[in-house]
């Protein structure tokens, strides 16, 4: 690797640290860690799709209570 880092594309880069970490050993803490941050991350998108979905129901009942007044 002989040019800045942001020159590199996704691909090269994964391929440099595939080819460098070849001898690399890992410690059980640092599986546990890396299990506890893809789970975090997993928790937050699901959270935040569960918040949209939310807001869009919630907004759909606000209509359906203000049309239901209306009629009236």
């Amino acid at each position: 690797m002989h040019k800045p880092l942001i020159e590199y594309s996704d691909a090269e880069l994964r391929l440099g640290i595939r080819q460098s970490s070849e001898h690399v050993i890992y410690y059980y803490n640092d599986l546990v860690a890396e299990l506890d941050r893809r789970t975090l991350r997993r928790q937050g998108t699901i959270g935040i799709w569960t918040a949209i979905v939310s807001a869009a129901v919630a907004t759909i009942a606000v209509a359906i209570a203000a049309l239901s007044l209306a009629i009236r």
